[in-house]
């Protein structure tokens, strides 16, 4: 269809002037032309497109903000333009980049905002590349303390993979209020936010929680967000078959929008790709729609977004641009999916909010009220690759060094960890050159493992072999250096990569570790494999030299060193432990063993705390199994929490409603009045809260309100609000 208000010269231009940030001050560059759109590539976006639009559910996409790439002026010019379009809510997936990024959206938003996190969300978590080399415990139990617990660190900061293990929530979750994975039904249409890894591949307790997800869900059409595409190229796991075989017996799924590309996808690398019968689409869009457009002329560099309507005739993608050619802007149809949806305005919008949990941690339910709900605690299996490292059974995994003597003890520890190992050193002589070995264990590398598979190919985007991931705890007289030595051995013994990480013990009293990843990736800029951060000394870089191939070793040795001279008899503590890597979630299990070959473990003794009351009834829980609960009515706020947790020491604890209203960021205690009416109360934290988002609380109406006496509804300005202590809600009948 053409515009009512007449053709445009299919020649015209759009110069735009773009900006990049690196770590100083912006720096221009040389504008950027684009062809606009031919005017019978645009369609009609009069009155009959709006109406079509106010009886369809309408999102907005972005992806990979990434702080610098897309300014916040340039959202706040999409938020503007979501109400000229009818838009129930935007989606972000991923990559953002920050908290505080994430936070000035939901601040500028006027649509409820559906936060996926990236890779870089994961970067933030860990911060796995600055893994620090001598951080006492105590540091991290002052800065800690029990009462912050659900909250999670500022992010890029070095506790991290070590304070998750002591149930910290992490940072992202923290300030978003809501898990890394999650779905919503709206208005008939059901939505899945799946939260993006580096290059670890997706947990196959994640994969159950999908799984069921969508076969309870399989008479509602649904959409997928996530950040990098599951099938990607370069991570390419044994699960990757299980995700494909989940969407493929799902018909269905339609639609799987995804970031990470900061480019449009050219034709030959499929930007119209499906599973089963799901499309999958970047939300940078397509090269060549419309005419003219190279794979670099990116979205915001050209004033436009990614749009999408669903309603009972399928699903609209389109480019919306946003004020051209006229102020109002215009849209070119990038695809219609024509089937009957589900699609219904009057059906009640539900959750299903899976979290990660572990014993300690805590969580707070974000709906101001949620009806009919369930609490299912699923199994998680974890594997841990070193043997009897916990000294459960009998035997010394470890060789002694001279004049070394080693023991299992019982030895308090940050980790709960029933025996350490104990080494009395005698004496050592040890130097910086030449440090002397104390303890040493040989592993093999195993080429197969739950979920933590990498692809086995050499090409430009393959990672092409396991990512494994030590961590190691020591404890000794002050002053003692204790060593870490991790070497890759190919099967002729020659050592094929080395990594040294340090520790300085400060005392008996307290645990020191370090956490280090060990293999080798392809880095796109110099066309060569690296090692990743830590071999030979420089542990806090990334080592760019050439390699000629991926890592071909197939065992591991580690060594516990010290390049002190030790003249008198003393004593150390210390606790070893080898993951395939997974990004986060990681904790202390019992490791490989005869009777458990695998060093696989899974949920044991869980016990749930919901609102006072206990669940779970200390059960066993394998991936794909879960105990489910009744709970009935749910006020926000609620507080809930694992109690105690064994084997895995992980439990994926899930609550799953029917609500109209979410709580974002720091989550409020709510209160029902005796008319029905609810009242938001002082945040769940206390005032010593560390979490990114302290002081910000937000609300998002999915179904129709009162909002402090004024009427609130979805597609509307105030279906995105701050909450604060005192505002009331009532919702309609």
């Amino acid at each position: 269809m053409r515009l009512p208000y007449g053709p445009v010269a299919a020649a015209a231009v759009l110069t735009v002037c773009v900006w990049t940030t690196g770590y100083g001050a912006e720096k221009p560059m040389e504008p950027k032309s684009y062809s606009f759109p031919a005017a019978d590539e645009l369609v009609d976006t009069g009155p009959a497109w709006r109406k079509q639009m106010d009886d369809s559910v309408v999102f907005g996409v972005q992806g990979d903000l990434h702080s610098d790439r897309v300014k916040e002026a340039d959202m706040q010019r999409i938020y503007a333009d979501l109400p000229k379009v009818g838009a129930d809510f935007v989606a972000l997936c991923g990559d953002v980049v920050g908290f505080h990024n994430g936070l000035r959206e939901a601040k500028n938003a006027r649509r409820p905002v559906l936060h996926g996190f990236g890779d870089h969300e994961c970067f933030e978590e860990w911060g796995y590349i600055w893994c620090d080399e001598n951080l006492p415990y105590t540091k991290s139990a002052v800065q800690v303390p029990a009462a912050r617990r659900r909250t999670g660190t500022v992010g890029w900061h070095q506790e991290h993979p070590f304070n998750m293990m002591l149930t910290e929530m992490p940072p992202t979750e923290a300030w978003s209020g809501l898990p890394y994975w999650w779905s919503m039904t709206y208005q008939g249409i059901h939505f899945v936010v799946i939260g993006g890894f580096k290059c670890q591949p997706v947990p196959s307790f994640y994969l159950e929680w999908f799984r069921k997800d969508l076969e309870e869900n399989r008479d509602r059409t649904t959409v997928i967000f996530t950040h990098r595409i599951v099938f990607e190229k370069g991570n390419k796991w044994d699960n990757l078959g299980k995700w494909d075989e989940i969407v493929k017996a799902n018909p269905q799924v339609r639609l799987i929008l995804y970031g990470h590309y900061h480019y449009a996808p050219e034709p030959e690398q499929k930007p119209f790709d499906r599973i089963g019968n799901a499309l999958a689409l970047a939300v940078d869009l397509v090269s060549g729609i419309p005419k003219g457009r190279k794979a670099d002329d990116e979205m915001h560099e050209i004033g436009a977004y990614a749009l999408t309507a669903v309603n009972r005739d399928g699903i609209r993608v389109y480019m919306r641009f946003l004020d051209r050619p006229t102020p109002d802007g215009s849209a070119v149809l990038v695809h219609h999916e024509a089937f009957e949806s589900s699609y219904d305005p009057s059906a009640p919008t539900s959750f299903s909010l899976p979290y990660v949990m572990t014993a300690g941690s805590r969580h707070y339910a974000p709906a101001i009220q949620m009806q009919d709900t369930q609490l299912r605690v699923w199994g998680v299996e974890r594997e841990q690759m070193l043997p009897n490292p916990v000294f459960a059974e009998p035997g010394m995994p470890f060789a002694a060094g001279d004049g070394v003597r080693l023991e299992p003890m019982a030895e308090p520890n940050p980790l709960d960890i029933p025996k350490m190992l104990k080494l009395s050193v005698a004496k050592a002589e040890g130097s910086e050159a030449e440090p002397a070995v104390l303890a040493t264990i040989t592993m093999d590398l195993a080429e197969k493992g739950k979920t933590e598979r990498w692809n086995t190919g050499t090409g430009e985007w393959d990672m092409g072999e396991y990512m494994y991931d030590v961590l190691a705890i020591a404890k000794g007289e002050k002053g003692r250096r204790v060593w870490v030595v991790v070497e890759t051995l190919n099967t002729d013994g020659s050592i094929e990569g080395r990594y040294v990480r340090k520790m300085t013990m400060s005392g008996r009293q307290n645990a020191h570790y370090i956490y280090q990843g060990l293999g080798v990736g392809w880095n796109r800029s110099t066309k060569t494999w690296i090692w990743t951060p830590g071999p030979r000394g420089k542990e806090d870089q990334w080592i760019v030299e050439k390699q000629p191939r991926t890592r071909e070793s197939t065992q591991v040795r580690i060594c516990l060193t010290t390049p002190d001279r030790v003249a008198a008899p003393e004593e150390i503590f210390a606790s070893v432990f080898v993951y395939t890597t997974e990004g986060f979630y990681t904790v202390p299990t019992g490791g490989r063993s005869d009777d458990n070959p695998s060093g696989r473990d899974w949920t044991r003794d869980i016990e749930v705390e919901f609102g006072g009351k206990r669940f779970g009834e200390r059960q066993t829980l394998r991936d794909g199994q879960c105990a489910t609960y009744e709970l009935g009515d749910v006020l926000g706020g609620t507080e809930f929490g694992v109690v105690n947790c064994g084997g895995s020491r992980l439990a994926l604890v899930e609550i799953k409603g029917r609500a109209p209203a979410l709580m974002r960021h720091q989550i409020r205690r709510i209160v029902k009045q005796p008319d029905g009416s609810f009242t938001a109360g002082p945040v769940c934290e206390g005032a010593d809260s560390n979490n990114p988002a302290k002081g910000v609380t937000k609300i998002d109406f999915f179904g129709s309100a009162e909002f402090n006496g004024r009427p609130v509804r979805p597609k509307m300005d105030g279906s995105h609000a701050d909450l604060g202590e005192g505002d009331a809600i009532r919702f309609g009948k």
